[in-house]
């Protein structure tokens, strides 16, 4: 298993490898098997910045580089009311993650998913916006429930 927090799939942070390039290092050393992707927040606000890389190429890239695995893309729920991760931005960055695996689902067969309905949104992480900081520079907080 590898976690790394803050991790777009293209940009990369303070030298730190991307999403990509973990993912690639995790595949050319033989890893095979199901694969969580926690990924599309930071990365629809990179858009949202401004990005030239777009949310269906980053999703498509990942995706390519899996293959054949089986796949589940976590969704996140934002609780930031506005700017790069506010709510709005990761309803078009999950709507489109769910698109593009509705495509690959449709040539692959049921090995991938996303959970889109609305009782594991809500039961889902959320982000919420680091007290005292108005973000410049600063990732979002993954908050877990914990009663669940």
């Amino acid at each position: 298993m590898e976690v790394t927090g803050g991790t777009p799939i293209v940009e990369t942070i303070d030298g730190t490898p991307n999403a990509y390039q973990v993912a690639k290092r995790l595949i050319d050393h033989g890893c095979r098997g199901r694969w969580v992707l926690v990924l599309g927040t930071n990365d629809t606000a990179d858009v949202y910045a401004g990005s030239n890389v777009g949310r269906i190429q980053r999703i498509k890239e990942m995706m390519s580089l899996i293959g054949d695995q089986p796949v589940l893309w976590i969704e996140v729920k934002s609780l930031v009311p506005g700017g790069p991760y506010a709510e709005q931005n990761m309803r078009l960055a999950f709507g489109t993650v769910r698109v593009v695996l509705d495509v690959q689902r449709s040539r692959q067969g049921p090995a991938i998913s996303s959970p889109a309905a609305a009782a594991a949104r809500r039961a889902g992480p959320t982000l919420r916006e680091p007290s005292g900081s108005s973000f410049p520079g600063r990732r979002p907080v993954l908050a877990v429930p914990r009663d669940r």
